[in-house]
């Protein structure tokens, strides 16, 4: 994720945060989703029938720990309410509002998992992924939610709909509105930077890492655009953008709609090729600019 974090508001950062726990727990075989907005918590996850409550705090770029002699980078985390009357922050009461904290780096798309039990008033981990201290790797998602015994790979349901969350949090983090369309939608995200500008955004993801590309055997990410017997594009007209969405990287790739192709291939980051999700933004996309 290379936008510019420090142009979008906390709101915004937050909601794009949501986004990004959802997807990740979806993906690690989670059912994830995100709670009404009047709730003191941010998502819900089903856990073998009993729903446990995740509040979700954001933060946007690591910054130097204080009072050390050498630069460590670490990522830090307030957790803090604003009193309705004051307008002043104040050490939040948690009580029984959550069962579960995810502290999300926006920059890196990290995600650590505490038990509210450990919700202090300030979190810190190193942005490294080696050394002393604590770092993300110390809190996955199993240790606070059990381990997921579902066997196989992430369903198809549950990999599109991580790939909008993906999508959603792309373009908030990027100063776009978006945000998820209803379920009996043709398309999976609806996105503008204004009434005017709205898009329909159909989302594509892929669970797998790359495999051989055609004709030269290139590795690529593969998104199969047209489907069924006549190889007919079941979505077309009913979008304004497509978002393939590499779900093991991260990474998204934006076009107009395709109507002449039964895939698209995509090369990962690194090589060159005609399509790279880098050339591939947001911007080109909606401009218009050849696909």
């Amino acid at each position: 994720m290379n936008h510019n974090l420090d142009a979008i508001d906390d709101t915004t950062a937050g909601t794009a945060a949501e986004h990004l726990v959802c997807a990740d727990l979806l993906l690690s075989g989670y059912s994830a989703f995100p709670a009404d907005q009047t709730r003191p918590y941010d998502v819900v996850v089903d856990v073998g029938g009993r729903m446990l409550r995740v509040q979700v705090k954001s933060t946007r770029y690591a910054k130097p720990l204080p009072q050390r002699q050498a630069e460590i980078l670490a990522y830090h985390w307030h957790p803090r309410r604003r009193s309705s009357r004051t307008n002043q922050t104040r050490p939040r009461t948690y009580g029984a509002e959550f069962d579960v904290l995810a502290v999300v780096a926006l920059d890196s798309q990290q995600i650590a998992y505490l038990p509210a039990s450990q919700a202090t008033q300030t979190i810190q981990i190193r942005a490294k992924t080696s050394g002393p201290g604590k770092h993300f790797s110390d809190f996955p998602a199993r240790n606070v939610f059990g381990v997921n015994e579902s066997s196989g790979p992430v369903g198809d349901l549950e990999l599109g709909t991580a790939g909008a969350h993906l999508v959603c949090a792309d373009l908030l983090t990027a100063g776009v509105g978006a945000s998820l369309s209803s379920p009996d939608s043709a398309f999976d995200v609806v996105a503008g930077r204004g009434q005017d500008q709205i898009r329909r955004v159909q989302v594509k993801s892929t669970r797998s890492t790359p495999g051989p590309g055609r004709p030269s055997r290139v590795p690529s990410y593969r998104f199969l655009i047209r489907r069924g017997r006549n190889r007919q594009n079941d979505y077309e007209g009913t979008y304004d953008v497509l978002a393939l969405v590499a779900t093991d990287i991260r990474r998204i790739a934006y076009l107009r709609p395709v109507v002449d192709r039964d895939c698209v291939s995509i090369r990962p980051p690194g090589m060159s090729g005609t399509l790279t999700f880098g050339d591939l933004t947001w911007s080109a996309a909606t401009a218009g600019e050849p696909s």
